[in-house]
Order: C-alpha cells, then sequence, then structure tokens
C-alpha cells in the first residue's frame, strides 16, 4: 500500500492535524535559517557608536593616551573604554580595563574621547585593540559594542 492510498483512507479531522504539524515544522526550520543557528557572541554586533580619528600614543613612563571622537545613534545610560595591548608577535601585553567612561550619552552628540592606559613593565606594545561597552566593568571581548586595532 502506497502513501497516497493511506492517506484516502484518513479522515479529514486526521489530514488538518497533519497539515497543521508539517506548517509549524516548516515554520520552526524558516525561522531558524532566517534568525541563525548560533547565539554566537563573537559575531559583530549591530554598532550604534561611530567612532573617528581613534590613536593610542604614549606619553612616557608606560602611560598611553587613547583619542578619539564619538558619535552615539542612540542615547546611552553609560559608555566606557577599555584597551588590550599586544607585543610585536601578537601576545597579549597588558589590558586597561577603564580608560574612558562617560554617563548620559546622548544621540547624536559628538564626544571628544580622551582617556589613559597604562602597559606595566618594560614591554611596548606594538598594536592595540580598543574595545567600548555600554555597562560597567564589562570583560568580555564579545559584548563590547564597537572594537577596532590600532597600531601604537
Amino acid at each position: 500500500m502506497s502513501f497516497l492510498d493511506d492517506w484516502k483512507e484518513w479522515s479529514t479531522a486526521k489530514k488538518a492535524i497533519s497539515i497543521i504539524v508539517v506548517c509549524c515544522i516548516g515554520l520552526i526550520i524558516v525561522g531558524l535559517l532566517i534568525g541563525g543557528f548560533s547565539s554566537d557572541k563573537n559575531t559583530s554586533p549591530d554598532t550604534t557608536i561611530k567612532v573617528s580619528d581613534l590613536a593610542i600614543s604614549s606619553s612616557g613612563y608606560g602611560g598611553y593616551d587613547l583619542t578619539c571622537k564619538l558619535v552615539p545613534d542612540k542615547d546611552y545610560s553609560y559608555l566606557e573604554a577599555q584597551v588590550i595591548f599586544y607585543d610585536s608577535d601578537d601576545a597579549v601585553i597588558d589590558k586597561s580595563p577603564l580608560v574612558w567612561n562617560m554617563n548620559d550619552v546622548h544621540a547624536n552628540q559628538t564626544i571628544k574621547v580622551n582617556g589613559n592606559a597604562y602597559v606595566s613593565g618594560d614591554n611596548n606594545p606594538a598594536k592595540a585593540k580598543v574595545l567600548f561597552f555600554d555597562s560597567s566593568l564589562n570583560s568580555e571581548e564579545s559584548d563590547a559594542i564597537f572594537t577596532q586595532e590600532v597600531d601604537v
């Protein structure tokens, strides 16, 4: 007996329930395909800040100045910047967890960021990764709302 023969013998209610179940499964599959299968935080977030003229320069004795212009596309109650320093072999040599911060940041407001980071020891950084966060003392790189590497 084939599937079509079995289908003809089913009641209308049984056919309707089968069609509804198949449609629900189809919608779930389409939703997964559109939304993605992963909740991987390493995908780039919807950045709502624009950062320009980003630079890190030595101020001597292990100190480094972070400067840039920042323009948010939406209001934030809090923003902060962190810096991770790397040597020429891409090894992490130090982290500065709170280089700059500001409360009550408004959409389309131009902000001149000027922060201070430090590298301990005798290591000289070759590059740095600047991360902006919208919550205080966040340490997961994947939670950053903006990330960019710069040469030091």
